[in-house]
């Protein structure tokens, strides 16, 4: 048992040691850490780790829409001009407006529905263009659906968004106020789109910038899969070596009281408190991103990733009860 608590006391060195870390890598250490303190006490292997997987959407081509161009049997520049949508097309018909992103794009199919309406009240367009407006609006209004989620999956701001390898951190999360803005109009505008109400023009490019800058859901999505990783490789091995742990009266409980020790520095202290910041996190953004779960063709995994890791923090937890009720030993009660 010396050389057991010998090597616990050389883990807590190096782990103390690695300060200069990122609070990223400090994360990930955290996990590794406590696995390895845990195989000492039971004395044998440690696992490896499991593998990392980062959080990446598919490629562009195999998410992007192929959307017909609509094109109008007639333009009457003049009756059009008069109502604001011939200026809107020949933006759109521009060099600039042939290579606008998928957000631009995005807010110019509402703009010309909002402003084709908007003709249609106008008495001076003629029956036969207010005829060809409705149509072309209305075709438009069944292809909403489709350059959102170009937009959603395409567009690089939002790529970048919903893409990571990277451990969320606690100051990650102070912009969350910040980037949820962003996320609810983007959200808003497709809870109407699905009911195929009318979308006034919202103008989403604003929100391109700071989506882009404050990437936070692929980190969030990345921590919760990756947590879940961690905790489902410890459990299984606390599991599997649960015999070994003895705490009978007049029997050696040497094992217990260290891995006591371990659940209480390692679980208690530190893994669960960032669990509780990642799935409040989760909980804060989770409204305003339904519109990642409810596409036509692919669906964002954010959702299915933190139901795994509540089941893995359930049966981490429990495995820790049933060996605290085993050993008479309320969970969580102060180190000896």
């Amino acid at each position: 048992m010396r050389k057991l608590a010998t090597n616990i006391f050389v883990l807590t060195s190096l782990f103390i040691l690695s300060g200069c870390d990122s609070p990223a890598q400090k994360i990930e250490a955290s996990f590794e850490d406590y696995l390895q303190r845990l195989s000492n006490v039971l004395e044998v292997d440690a696992p490896e780790p499991p593998a990392t997987t980062s959080i990446s959407l598919p490629a562009k081509r195999e998410l992007i829409h192929d959307i017909p161009a609509i094109t109008m049997r007639l333009l009457d520049s003049y009756q059009l001009k008069a109502c604001g949508l011939f200026h809107l097309i020949a933006e759109k018909n521009s060099s600039l407006g042939k290579v606008q992103d998928k957000f631009r794009n995005f807010d110019y199919q509402l703009n010309f529905i909002d402003t084709a309406y908007q003709c249609l009240s106008d008495e001076s367009i003629s029956s036969e263009v207010a005829s060809e407006l409705n149509r072309v609006a209305a075709l438009k209004q069944s292809q909403l659906m489709l350059h959102f989620e170009n937009m959603v999956f395409g567009d690089d701001a939002m790529r970048n968004q919903l893409q990571s390898s990277r451990w969320l951190i606690e100051e990650d999360t102070w912009n969350l106020g910040t980037l949820l803005p962003a996320l609810a109009a983007i959200n808003k505008t497709h809870i109407l789109i699905a009911k195929t109400a009318p979308v006034d023009p919202i103008n989403v490019t604003q929100y391109q910038e700071s989506l882009d800058k404050i990437r936070l859901i692929g980190e969030l999505n990345f921590s919760l899969l990756r947590s879940s990783q961690w905790l489902e490789r410890i459990t299984i091995l606390l599991n599997a070596n649960d015999a070994q742990v003895i705490c009978r009266q007049n029997r050696d409980s040497t094992k217990f009281r260290y891995l006591r020790n371990v659940f209480n520095n390692n679980y208690i202290e530190q893994i669960q408190p960032y669990s509780a910041l990642l799935d409040g996190a989760y909980l804060q953004a989770s409204p305003q991103l339904t519109f990642l779960t409810h596409q036509s063709g692919y669906e964002y995994s954010l959702q299915s990733n933190h139901e795994r890791f509540r089941l893995a923090v359930k049966a981490h937890v429990d495995y820790w009860q049933r060996l605290f009720k085993r050993c008479g030993v309320p969970i969580g009660a102060p180190n000896e």
